[in-house]
Protein backbone atom coordinates (compact mmCIF):
# COMPACT_ATOMS: atom_id res chain seq x y z
CA UNK A 1 0.00 0.00 0.00
CA UNK A 2 1.00 3.43 -0.89
CA UNK A 3 2.01 5.94 1.89
CA UNK A 4 -0.54 8.07 1.04
CA UNK A 5 -3.17 5.21 1.48
CA UNK A 6 -1.47 4.53 4.77
CA UNK A 7 -1.38 8.31 5.41
CA UNK A 8 -5.56 8.20 4.60
CA UNK A 9 -6.05 5.52 6.80
CA UNK A 10 -4.26 6.27 10.09
CA UNK A 11 -6.37 9.49 10.01
CA UNK A 12 -9.42 7.65 10.62
CA UNK A 13 -8.42 6.21 13.77
CA UNK A 14 -9.30 9.61 15.28
CA UNK A 15 -12.47 10.11 12.96
CA UNK A 16 -14.46 6.76 12.99
CA UNK A 17 -16.32 5.47 16.28
CA UNK A 18 -16.05 2.08 14.07
CA UNK A 19 -12.53 1.62 13.23
CA UNK A 20 -12.39 -1.97 13.27
CA UNK A 21 -14.61 -2.37 10.34
CA UNK A 22 -12.51 -0.72 8.23
CA UNK A 23 -9.68 -3.45 7.83
CA UNK A 24 -9.77 -7.20 6.79
CA UNK A 25 -7.79 -10.05 8.11
CA UNK A 26 -5.57 -11.53 5.44
CA UNK A 27 -7.09 -14.59 6.09
CA UNK A 28 -10.29 -13.58 4.16
CA UNK A 29 -8.51 -11.89 1.73
CA UNK A 30 -6.66 -15.03 1.14
CA UNK A 31 -9.53 -17.20 1.07
CA UNK A 32 -11.62 -14.74 -1.01
CA UNK A 33 -9.03 -14.90 -3.80
CA UNK A 34 -8.69 -18.74 -3.96
CA UNK A 35 -12.63 -18.84 -4.17
CA UNK A 36 -12.48 -16.04 -6.72
CA UNK A 37 -9.33 -17.46 -8.85
CA UNK A 38 -11.87 -18.60 -11.40
CA UNK A 39 -14.45 -16.08 -11.84
CA UNK A 40 -14.74 -12.84 -14.03
CA UNK A 41 -17.03 -10.37 -13.63
CA UNK A 42 -18.51 -7.35 -15.40
CA UNK A 43 -19.94 -5.60 -12.10
CA UNK A 44 -18.97 -6.13 -8.32
CA UNK A 45 -20.11 -4.88 -5.16
CA UNK A 46 -19.49 -4.33 -1.39
CA UNK A 47 -22.61 -2.65 0.41
CA UNK A 48 -20.64 -2.13 3.49
CA UNK A 49 -17.26 -1.45 1.73
CA UNK A 50 -15.29 0.54 4.64
CA UNK A 51 -12.17 1.53 3.01
CA UNK A 52 -12.42 -0.29 0.21
CA UNK A 53 -9.90 -3.04 1.12
CA UNK A 54 -11.97 -6.25 -0.01
CA UNK A 55 -12.89 -4.90 -3.14
CA UNK A 56 -9.70 -4.04 -4.13
CA UNK A 57 -9.21 -8.14 -3.70
CA UNK A 58 -12.20 -8.81 -5.72
CA UNK A 59 -11.44 -6.63 -8.33
CA UNK A 60 -7.96 -7.51 -8.91
CA UNK A 61 -8.92 -11.17 -9.02
CA UNK A 62 -12.33 -10.79 -11.23
CA UNK A 63 -10.98 -8.20 -13.58
CA UNK A 64 -14.34 -6.64 -12.94
CA UNK A 65 -14.83 -3.40 -15.27
CA UNK A 66 -17.04 -1.72 -12.73
CA UNK A 67 -16.84 -1.70 -8.70
CA UNK A 68 -20.13 -0.34 -6.63
CA UNK A 69 -18.86 0.59 -3.11
CA UNK A 70 -21.20 2.23 -0.55
CA UNK A 71 -20.30 3.21 2.86
CA UNK A 72 -21.90 5.94 5.62
CA UNK A 73 -19.46 7.60 6.40
CA UNK A 74 -17.64 10.77 4.46
CA UNK A 75 -14.61 10.42 5.59
CA UNK A 76 -13.85 6.23 5.01
CA UNK A 77 -15.04 6.83 1.59
CA UNK A 78 -12.39 10.05 1.25
CA UNK A 79 -10.01 7.59 2.48
CA UNK A 80 -11.25 4.50 0.33
CA UNK A 81 -10.68 6.27 -3.09
CA UNK A 82 -6.82 6.33 -2.53
CA UNK A 83 -6.75 2.71 -2.06
CA UNK A 84 -9.53 1.27 -4.64
CA UNK A 85 -9.15 5.10 -7.13
CA UNK A 86 -11.31 3.54 -10.30
CA UNK A 87 -14.27 2.70 -7.85
CA UNK A 88 -17.84 4.03 -7.90
CA UNK A 89 -18.35 5.38 -4.56
CA UNK A 90 -21.44 6.00 -3.03
CA UNK A 91 -21.85 7.65 0.70
CA UNK A 92 -25.74 6.23 1.56
CA UNK A 93 -27.73 4.27 3.62
CA UNK A 94 -27.32 0.71 2.51
CA UNK A 95 -30.95 -0.81 2.46
CA UNK A 96 -31.61 2.56 0.35
CA UNK A 97 -28.66 2.08 -2.19
CA UNK A 98 -29.08 -1.61 -2.83
CA UNK A 99 -33.03 -0.23 -3.95
CA UNK A 100 -31.79 2.01 -5.93
CA UNK A 101 -29.38 0.23 -8.10
CA UNK A 102 -29.92 -0.10 -11.92
CA UNK A 103 -27.77 -3.12 -12.32
CA UNK A 104 -27.56 -6.58 -11.40
CA UNK A 105 -24.31 -7.77 -9.55
CA UNK A 106 -21.69 -10.84 -10.85
CA UNK A 107 -20.10 -10.52 -7.45
CA UNK A 108 -20.96 -9.50 -3.92
CA UNK A 109 -18.50 -9.68 -1.32
CA UNK A 110 -18.66 -8.05 2.13
CA UNK A 111 -17.39 -7.86 6.25
CA UNK A 112 -21.22 -7.28 6.92
CA UNK A 113 -21.80 -5.51 10.54
CA UNK A 114 -21.97 -8.16 13.48
CA UNK A 115 -25.31 -7.62 15.73
CA UNK A 116 -25.93 -4.31 14.88
CA UNK A 117 -29.78 -3.40 15.75
CA UNK A 118 -31.99 -2.24 13.11
CA UNK A 119 -35.67 -1.93 13.92
CA UNK A 120 -36.70 -1.53 9.71
CA UNK A 121 -37.91 -4.38 7.36
CA UNK A 122 -37.06 -5.27 4.43
CA UNK A 123 -39.79 -6.54 1.91
CA UNK A 124 -38.45 -8.88 -1.09
CA UNK A 125 -40.47 -11.35 -3.65
CA UNK A 126 -40.46 -14.94 -3.27
CA UNK A 127 -40.24 -16.61 -6.20
CA UNK A 128 -44.23 -17.25 -6.04
CA UNK A 129 -44.60 -13.45 -6.38
CA UNK A 130 -45.53 -12.85 -3.19
CA UNK A 131 -44.02 -10.14 -0.80
CA UNK A 132 -41.73 -11.32 2.05
CA UNK A 133 -40.95 -9.31 5.09
CA UNK A 134 -37.67 -9.53 6.39
CA UNK A 135 -36.81 -8.25 9.89
CA UNK A 136 -33.26 -8.70 11.83
CA UNK A 137 -30.05 -7.43 12.63
CA UNK A 138 -28.22 -4.85 9.74
CA UNK A 139 -26.42 -7.27 8.82
CA UNK A 140 -29.09 -9.84 7.74
CA UNK A 141 -30.95 -7.46 5.72
CA UNK A 142 -28.30 -5.95 3.94
CA UNK A 143 -27.18 -9.53 2.74
CA UNK A 144 -30.68 -10.60 1.20
CA UNK A 145 -31.13 -7.08 -0.41
CA UNK A 146 -27.51 -7.24 -2.08
CA UNK A 147 -28.31 -11.48 -2.49
CA UNK A 148 -31.27 -10.96 -4.69
CA UNK A 149 -29.63 -8.01 -6.96
CA UNK A 150 -27.14 -11.46 -8.02
CA UNK A 151 -26.64 -12.03 -11.69
CA UNK A 152 -28.13 -16.15 -12.11
CA UNK A 153 -24.37 -16.98 -12.16
CA UNK A 154 -23.79 -14.14 -9.77
CA UNK A 155 -21.64 -15.24 -6.05
CA UNK A 156 -21.59 -14.07 -3.14
CA UNK A 157 -19.17 -14.01 -0.26
CA UNK A 158 -20.10 -12.67 3.19
CA UNK A 159 -18.45 -12.74 6.24
CA UNK A 160 -21.40 -13.41 9.49
CA UNK A 161 -21.82 -14.09 12.70
CA UNK A 162 -22.88 -17.66 14.43
CA UNK A 163 -26.38 -16.34 14.45
CA UNK A 164 -27.05 -16.30 10.64
CA UNK A 165 -27.45 -19.85 11.26
CA UNK A 166 -29.41 -20.16 14.26
CA UNK A 167 -31.40 -16.99 15.13
CA UNK A 168 -35.51 -17.13 14.41
CA UNK A 169 -35.18 -14.38 12.42
CA UNK A 170 -32.09 -14.78 10.54
CA UNK A 171 -33.00 -14.59 6.62
CA UNK A 172 -31.78 -17.56 6.29
CA UNK A 173 -35.40 -18.80 7.13
CA UNK A 174 -36.42 -17.18 4.05
CA UNK A 175 -33.87 -18.59 1.40
CA UNK A 176 -35.33 -21.08 -0.39
CA UNK A 177 -38.84 -18.68 -0.58
CA UNK A 178 -36.47 -16.59 -2.26
CA UNK A 179 -34.75 -18.40 -4.88
CA UNK A 180 -31.03 -18.09 -2.80
CA UNK A 181 -28.88 -20.89 -1.45
CA UNK A 182 -25.78 -21.20 0.91
CA UNK A 183 -23.08 -23.38 -1.32
CA UNK A 184 -20.28 -22.99 1.80
CA UNK A 185 -19.95 -21.93 5.32
CA UNK A 186 -16.00 -21.60 6.33
CA UNK A 187 -15.64 -20.98 10.36
CA UNK A 188 -13.33 -18.04 11.26
CA UNK A 189 -12.02 -18.48 14.76
CA UNK A 190 -12.72 -15.90 17.44
CA UNK A 191 -9.19 -14.45 16.96
CA UNK A 192 -9.60 -13.38 13.41
CA UNK A 193 -10.99 -9.84 13.58
CA UNK A 194 -9.45 -9.31 17.38
CA UNK A 195 -9.10 -7.01 18.92
CA UNK A 196 -11.75 -5.27 17.43
CA UNK A 197 -13.92 -8.24 18.29
CA UNK A 198 -13.82 -11.53 19.61
CA UNK A 199 -16.26 -13.57 17.96
CA UNK A 200 -16.48 -16.50 15.79
CA UNK A 201 -17.50 -15.72 12.57
CA UNK A 202 -18.22 -17.35 9.04
CA UNK A 203 -17.72 -16.70 5.17
CA UNK A 204 -21.04 -17.76 3.49
CA UNK A 205 -20.78 -18.78 -0.59
CA UNK A 206 -24.37 -17.42 -1.63
CA UNK A 207 -25.97 -18.51 -4.85
CA UNK A 208 -29.19 -17.68 -6.34
CA UNK A 209 -30.09 -21.42 -6.56
CA UNK A 210 -31.27 -23.18 -3.90
CA UNK A 211 -28.78 -25.78 -2.56
CA UNK A 212 -29.48 -29.16 -1.15
CA UNK A 213 -26.19 -29.41 0.60
CA UNK A 214 -23.62 -27.29 2.36
CA UNK A 215 -20.20 -27.74 2.31
CA UNK A 216 -18.70 -26.36 5.88
CA UNK A 217 -14.92 -26.67 7.07
CA UNK A 218 -12.44 -23.90 9.28
CA UNK A 219 -10.14 -21.64 8.26
CA UNK A 220 -7.18 -20.98 10.08
CA UNK A 221 -3.76 -19.07 10.47
CA UNK A 222 -2.91 -21.58 8.18
CA UNK A 223 -3.02 -20.53 4.63
CA UNK A 224 -1.79 -23.49 2.70
CA UNK A 225 -4.57 -25.89 4.44
CA UNK A 226 -7.16 -22.97 3.92
CA UNK A 227 -6.04 -23.41 0.07
CA UNK A 228 -6.51 -27.23 0.77
CA UNK A 229 -10.25 -26.87 2.02
CA UNK A 230 -11.38 -24.62 -0.40
CA UNK A 231 -9.83 -26.95 -3.13
CA UNK A 232 -11.90 -29.79 -1.34
CA UNK A 233 -15.06 -27.50 -1.84
CA UNK A 234 -14.48 -26.79 -5.56
CA UNK A 235 -13.82 -30.50 -6.18
CA UNK A 236 -17.13 -31.59 -4.21
CA UNK A 237 -15.03 -33.63 -1.80
CA UNK A 238 -14.69 -34.34 1.85
CA UNK A 239 -12.02 -33.44 3.96
CA UNK A 240 -10.27 -36.42 6.72
CA UNK A 241 -11.30 -34.19 9.66
CA UNK A 242 -14.47 -32.14 10.15
CA UNK A 243 -12.26 -28.86 9.32
CA UNK A 244 -10.93 -30.00 6.27
CA UNK A 245 -14.40 -29.93 5.15
CA UNK A 246 -17.66 -31.90 5.33
CA UNK A 247 -20.87 -31.05 3.66
CA UNK A 248 -23.95 -31.02 5.58
CA UNK A 249 -28.05 -30.58 4.77
CA UNK A 250 -28.29 -26.89 5.25
CA UNK A 251 -31.52 -26.98 7.78
CA UNK A 252 -29.55 -29.21 10.42
CA UNK A 253 -26.45 -26.82 9.75
CA UNK A 254 -26.53 -24.87 13.12
CA UNK A 255 -22.74 -24.14 13.04
CA UNK A 256 -19.08 -26.47 13.60
CA UNK A 257 -19.17 -26.10 17.38
CA UNK A 258 -22.29 -28.36 17.48
CA UNK A 259 -21.08 -30.70 14.97
CA UNK A 260 -17.78 -31.24 17.15
CA UNK A 261 -19.89 -31.46 20.49
CA UNK A 262 -22.04 -34.23 18.27
CA UNK A 263 -19.35 -36.03 16.94
CA UNK A 264 -17.64 -36.74 20.28
CA UNK A 265 -20.64 -37.59 21.92
CA UNK A 266 -21.41 -40.14 18.94
CA UNK A 267 -17.16 -41.24 20.04
CA UNK A 268 -18.18 -41.31 23.50
CA UNK A 269 -21.36 -43.38 23.25
CA UNK A 270 -18.85 -45.91 21.17
CA UNK A 271 -15.86 -46.05 23.65
CA UNK A 272 -18.70 -46.42 26.79
CA UNK A 273 -20.68 -48.90 25.28
CA UNK A 274 -23.67 -46.91 26.37
CA UNK A 275 -25.93 -44.27 25.33
CA UNK A 276 -25.80 -40.27 25.67
CA UNK A 277 -28.21 -39.52 28.30
CA UNK A 278 -29.86 -35.71 29.24
CA UNK A 279 -28.22 -34.01 32.34
CA UNK A 280 -32.11 -33.24 33.51
CA UNK A 281 -32.51 -37.49 33.57
CA UNK A 282 -29.87 -37.31 35.84
CA UNK A 283 -30.21 -34.25 38.40
CA UNK A 284 -32.41 -33.98 41.18
CA UNK A 285 -32.02 -30.42 40.81
CA UNK A 286 -30.09 -28.32 37.86
CA UNK A 287 -29.70 -24.66 39.68
CA UNK A 288 -27.74 -21.52 37.39
CA UNK A 289 -25.31 -19.63 38.91
CA UNK A 290 -26.09 -15.56 39.62
CA UNK A 291 -23.98 -12.55 39.00
CA UNK A 292 -24.81 -10.99 42.47
CA UNK A 293 -22.08 -10.83 44.52
CA UNK A 294 -23.03 -12.54 47.61
CA UNK A 295 -24.68 -15.55 45.51
CA UNK A 296 -23.54 -19.16 46.44
CA UNK A 297 -24.59 -22.38 44.74
CA UNK A 298 -27.00 -24.34 47.48
CA UNK A 299 -24.58 -27.22 49.53
CA UNK A 300 -25.73 -30.31 48.11
CA UNK A 301 -24.24 -33.82 48.28
CA UNK A 302 -23.24 -35.35 44.79
CA UNK A 303 -22.72 -32.16 43.16
CA UNK A 304 -21.03 -30.82 39.93
CA UNK A 305 -20.12 -27.68 38.21
CA UNK A 306 -20.41 -27.18 34.70
CA UNK A 307 -19.22 -24.07 32.67
CA UNK A 308 -21.68 -21.96 30.37
CA UNK A 309 -18.58 -20.57 28.37
CA UNK A 310 -15.21 -21.84 27.85
CA UNK A 311 -13.38 -24.51 27.85
CA UNK A 312 -13.17 -25.03 31.55
CA UNK A 313 -13.09 -28.26 33.08
CA UNK A 314 -16.30 -29.84 35.32
CA UNK A 315 -15.78 -29.48 38.75
CA UNK A 316 -17.34 -30.82 41.90
CA UNK A 317 -16.42 -28.32 44.65
CA UNK A 318 -17.19 -24.46 44.37
CA UNK A 319 -13.15 -24.11 45.54
CA UNK A 320 -12.18 -25.34 42.05
CA UNK A 321 -14.18 -23.01 39.98
CA UNK A 322 -12.21 -20.81 37.53
CA UNK A 323 -14.87 -18.94 36.43
CA UNK A 324 -17.41 -16.20 37.91
CA UNK A 325 -20.26 -17.82 39.46
CA UNK A 326 -22.92 -16.89 36.57
CA UNK A 327 -21.09 -18.14 34.13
Amino acid sequence: MEQKQWEALDKLRGVSAHVGELFVPNIVLKAVENLLEDVSARIVCDPWAGVGTLAATVKEITTAERVLLCTRDEEVASAGKNIIRSAEWYVNDPLEWLDALDCDLDVVASVLPFGAKSNRSVTLTSLAGKPIELRGDLGNLILAKAAVRLTEEGIGLFVVPPSFFFFQRSVLRHFNSLGLGIEAALELSSSTFAPYTNIKTYLVIVRKRPTSLIFVGQLTSDLKTNSQIIANFKGGKEGGKLELGRFVEPVSFRGLDYMRISEWSEQAQRQFGAPAVQLGELSTSINLGRPSVDFEFPSEDNSIFIPLIGISDVVDSTNDLSLKRQN
